[in-house]
């Protein structure tokens, strides 16, 4: 068995899904998935609560160096000032991607430490879909399939 280690992680961001671009200073990074559960107890159920899946959510969480001059980090910040939508994405050996609204950015001034921003996002209204994300791999030789001009692994929705 084989670990994939955390930083191997990236956070994008853009306006639409063809124009992500990373994230700086971001560390700490969480994708968290629930489905809420629905009770479908009929009255035969031998005295046992029956459930199924409703609808799923999505939380996206983050700790940021804070730079007041980069311009992803002021993107986030205007998409929770402005309440605009921000494409988000996740990349590292699987990803998602979803159109989120910023919910939450608290920022932490710790003494005798760099600033801090940690921010949370979850899904808006849109046109596509949320999507989970794979590696391309290669048919002849199961490798990752790498982006020419970047040498990321190529990701494909699931």
């Amino acid at each position: 068995m084989t670990a994939t280690l955390g930083e191997s992680s990236v956070l994008g961001y853009g306006a639409t899904r063809s124009t992500i671009s990373t994230l700086a200073g971001v560390r700490d990074l969480s994708l968290g998935l629930v489905t809420d559960d629905t009770d479908i107890t009929p009255h035969a159920s031998g005295g046992w609560r029956s459930h199924t899946h409703g609808r799923k959510n999505a939380e996206i969480s983050w700790e940021m160096l804070w730079d007041g001059t980069d311009a992803g980090q002021l993107a986030i910040r205007d998409a929770y000032l402005n309440d605009t939508a921000v494409e988000l994405q996740i990349t590292g050996s699987v990803g998602f991607i979803v159109t989120c609204a910023i919910t939450g950015m608290r920022q932490i001034q710790g003494l005798g430490s760099a600033i801090v921003v940690s921010v949370t996002a979850r899904p808006t209204l849109s046109a596509e879909d949320p999507a989970w994300l794979d590696v391309l791999t290669d048919l002849d030789n199961g490798e990752p399939v790498t982006d020419l001009d970047n040498g990321e692994p190529v990701l494909v929705a699931a």
